[in-house]
């Protein structure tokens, strides 16, 4: 009853050619999803601590401790950002809070400390990138957090 489709050559070449095209789209893009991990996110969230403590011990933020009669931390070295919410002093084994102004720390800046603490070990509650970390200073040394 009905006649049976005839395709010329060159109806035939252009059907082949579009499959094959598509063949070899799916398996390009097979191939791009397989080699990247479209599932896992291309951006990690950054562990603040460990940039903070890096940049206090590795100079990038150089806080002296200066524990003579009169004694004062002094800020050698400082990025943007960076605040001293509070010090902490050893007091016989238990803490005790001796400082709690937030300073930020800006370079060549001297932040007094009371007398009571000269000579003893103090600890640094820093404030930077929405994260806060202790650092502790010995007598006379700098800063390690």
């Amino acid at each position: 009853m009905f006649p049976s489709p005839r395709f010329t050559k060159a109806q035939a070449n252009l059907i082949a050619f579009l499959i094959a095209i598509v063949v070899i789209l799916i398996f390009v893009f097979g191939i791009f999803f397989a080699i990247s991990n479209v599932s896992s996110p291309a951006q990690h969230n950054l562990d603040y601590h460990s940039v903070i403590q890096q940049q206090v011990n590795g100079g990038a933020v150089l806080i002296y401790y200066n524990a003579t009669s009169n004694p004062f931390l002094y800020v050698v070295n400082s990025t943007s950002g960076y605040k001293l919410e509070a010090v902490y002093a050893n007091e016989g084994g238990v803490w005790v809070q001796v400082y709690n102004t937030p300073t930020p720390l800006s370079p060549k800046e001297k932040i007094y400390l009371p007398a009571q603490v000269a000579g003893d070990e103090v600890s640094l509650l820093l404030f930077a990138y929405n994260t806060t970390q202790f650092a502790f200073a010995t007598p006379n040394s700098t800063v390690v957090s």
